[in-house]
């Protein structure tokens, strides 16, 4: 039985926050998952303000000290959280250990914190209502260049008692099936692993005059090929003794994702990042998924994986 190798679990945890409380379903996940993993978390809250432009302030901490603003925004912050924290059934006393205040953009706030605390996985909320172009400039940004994990918390928190892991066979998306096992272990939830056949990427040609009279025969032994090799490489999985289910289904990838989180607590999914564009660093499946899903999303970013600038 092939043991695939697995990602430390996480032991610091870093959640954005905001007083509008469009981060509190990420807040509130956090504060589960600290729990669950035994892990330390943080706080992280970014003084943004329309009166300053943070690209071109020398000085951004000292501009927010003069102007009050950083004191101003942490009471603030500092009342939200232990509000969060008596919702969670805490007193609220430990607000000021999690909370970190920091001036300047949101994502580039979140990731150098993510990085001086070396965490393990970043929690972020969304919030579609407000109709955010592409995740809105914050949480597109923090996608594209986290250094490690990242957990999409779009709904309320909830217990995880099923996870849906989307594999191609890749190195990364098995690495995810890895990772999801482990969480399931330790959650005693069940894994439904999918894979996809696209008939899309085998019937598009650039050249119009590709003879297709054989293409039924030969798309049906590509499905059929892809279909043994994902059962052949799964019977060979460390389960760890999780209860799981293998799902083959046929159409765009994302719609069939989309489609069956629906029935599951949280999805799981590895991503193909070379660059430092959110497009093309999820991939387009990964990042479809994220965009739409109303189910938390746990993007897995292979460890050896490199920007490109």
């Amino acid at each position: 039985m092939n043991s695939f190798p697995q990602l430390p679990t996480p032991r610091v945890l870093l959640a954005g926050v905001d007083a509008d409380g469009l981060g509190d379903h990420a807040l509130d996940s956090a504060l589960r998952l600290e729990k669950d993993l035994g892990a330390r978390l943080l706080l992280v809250h970014a003084v943004g303000t329309a009166a300053l432009d943070w690209e071109v302030v020398e000085d951004p901490r000292q501009t927010a000290q003069q102007t009050g603003i950083l004191d101003q925004a942490t009471r603030v912050m500092l009342q939200h959280v232990r509000e969060r924290l008596r919702a969670n059934g805490e007193n609220g006393g430990r607000a000021e250990e999690l909370l970190r205040v920091f001036p300047g953009p949101p994502a580039r706030v979140l990731l150098e914190q993510a990085r001086e605390f070396d965490a393990d996985l970043i929690l972020l909320g969304t919030h579609k209502r407000r109709g955010w172009i592409d995740f809105g400039s914050t949480v597109r940004a923090v996608l594209a260049r986290a250094p490690k994990s990242v957990w999409l918390q779009s709904a309320p928190a909830a217990p995880v008692r099923s996870i849906l892991c989307p594999v191609d066979l890749s190195h990364e998306s098995l690495l995810a099936l890895a990772q999801a096992c482990a969480l399931a272990h330790r959650w005693q939830a069940r894994v439904t692993v999918l894979h996809v056949f696209q008939p899309s990427h085998y019937l598009l040609s650039t050249w119009p005059e590709y003879p297709d009279m054989g293409m039924p025969l030969a798309l049906s032994e590509m499905r059929d090929s892809e279909r043994t090799a994902f059962t052949r490489a799964l019977e060979a999985f460390d389960w760890r003794g999780v209860p799981h289910e293998l799902r083959s289904v046929e159409g765009e990838p994302h719609e069939c994702v989309l489609d069956l989180a629906h029935a599951h607590d949280l999805v799981v999914m590895g991503t193909h990042g070379r660059t430092g564009l959110a497009s093309a660093l999820l991939g387009n499946v990964a990042y479809s998924v994220m965009r739409r899903c109303e189910k938390p999303v746990l993007a897995i970013r292979h460890p050896e994986r490199r920007f490109l600038t």
